[in-house]
């Protein structure tokens, strides 16, 4: 199910039945006109606002409904950061005939509850309604692709999937109208096998192809499909004249306002680094951008000095230093990137830029590697939120989110993505 309906939908019904409650409760003699429509109009705004918080909790995001224990985790967070941006925008608006206060303690307690209901309702009874059978055709476990479903299944265990087993043309108790069956890559049946096929197709069965299958659930693509074909018939390399033109200005507009923020914090930022350790504050690399072009790319640096630069970054690498830690944990150490993105060479979005000797390595192990520097790389991406990639198969791990990336790019997208690296910012994801 489109998850508008399924978790975007029901958010903004109990935001406005919490606030009609609340005035019930709290005005007992009734409003006047006026009065329902001032309410309506800032609390308008004000839902527009923690619709986004929502988002930034991964509260619209089916794969946080795997654990009880998250979705009242990040409920209650996001419900709490929602009340102080509520509180904060009647504060700075003290001319309101309204009361904010206990009011809206009241509003957020029953539309926090109603959420809490409706998840409970996604995480318990509607996987029951919508359950199908997830079969695997005998040919996806030849090729071991089912390794890939598993897992994924096991992760969405409460969003309805059930995994079945393997698919067997003769099988009797397969469940024919609540039915998916998923096809390998590039494969090819007899006569006979298309038929019976062909004959569970009209009894309601639904087959995807393990690559689409992947995509849609994953939203990633996998690699064993991806081939000048699918690039021929999957990716725009055309410029995007009208949303290339608002994406630059957008980056424009955050490139100077975060560089604003780095002149503001450089004070500060200078002496910890240099309390620290003995080096320059900022560090500067080479990397490929858009076209396979060179630029440098600007960082604060976060290794002890004349360590080498141009191997990946491990876990508990000891080339950093105490503060490059804390750095990198708040992403403070991308901020100089800000200039990158405002000069052109870098956007807010898109694939993370790597380094020169880097790349050179893996476009001779990996194919179509260099088909990622289609579009200009970017301070956070979509696979930046999936996978730290500090080998070659972390490597191709992460070229199948950016070809996602690359075949989906849109600013709604860009907007996802931002919202997304927010969050992993907040919970202190960075590395």
């Amino acid at each position: 199910m489109n998850r508008f309906w399924l978790l975007i939908a029901p958010a903004l019904l109990f935001f406005y039945a919490g606030l009609v409650l609340t005035i019930m409760i709290w005005y007992p003699g009734g409003l006047p006109q006026q009065g329902w429509q001032d309410h309506l109009v800032h609390f308008s705004v004000i839902y527009a606002i923690w619709l986004v918080v929502l988002f930034i909790y991964t509260l619209f995001d089916l794969a946080t409904f795997r654990s009880t224990l998250l979705v009242i985790s990040r409920l209650l967070g996001a419900m709490l950061t929602c009340g102080i941006i509520a509180v904060a925008y009647f504060y700075f608006q003290p001319e309101l005939i309204l009361t904010p206060r206990r009011f809206l303690v009241v509003h957020l307690l029953i539309t926090t509850l109603g959420l809490a209901l409706w998840y409970s309702l996604i995480q318990n009874i509607l996987p029951r309604i919508w359950k199908k059978h997830l079969y695997l055709h005998p040919l996806v476990y030849e090729q071991n692709l089912h390794v890939g479903i598993e897992q994924y299944l096991d992760v969405h265990r409460t969003l309805g999937w059930r995994f079945a087993g393997r698919y067997d043309l003769d099988s009797l108790d397969i469940h024919l109208n609540r039915a998916t069956v998923i096809l390998p890559v590039d494969f090819s049946l007899n006569d006979s096998e298309l038929r019976s096929l062909f004959e569970h197709k009209r009894q309601g069965v639904e087959f995807l192809e393990y690559h689409k299958f992947i995509e849609l659930t994953q939203r990633m693509v996998p690699l064993e499909k991806v081939s000048e074909i699918w690039f021929l018939r999957s990716v725009n390399y055309a410029p995007r004249r009208l949303s290339d033109a608002i994406k630059r200005v957008l980056d424009l507009v955050v490139g100077a306002l975060g560089s604003l923020l780095l002149a503001i914090l450089l004070p500060f930022l200078f002496v910890i680094i240099k309390l620290d350790s003995t080096g320059p504050v900022f560090f500067v690399q080479q990397r490929i951008g858009q076209g396979g072009k060179p630029f440098n790319v600007f960082k604060l640096r976060t290794m002890t000095s004349g360590s080498p630069t141009d191997i990946w970054t491990q876990e508990q690498d000891k080339r950093i230093t105490r503060v490059g830690k804390f750095l990198r944990r708040l992403r403070v150490d991308e901020l100089p990137q800000f200039w990158n993105i405002f000069l052109g060479n870098m956007s807010l979005v898109g694939p993370r830029p790597e380094q020169t000797a880097i790349v050179e390595s893996l476009v001779e192990q990996i194919p179509y590697y260099n088909e990622r520097h289609i579009v200009k790389p970017g301070l956070t991406g979509w696979s930046q939120l999936h996978v730290y990639a500090n080998s070659v198969e972390g490597t191709r791990l992460k070229l199948q989110y950016d070809f996602y990336y690359i075949k989906h790019r849109s600013l709604w997208f860009d907007l996802e993505i931002i919202l997304r690296t927010i969050f992993h910012i907040l919970s202190l994801q960075g590395r």
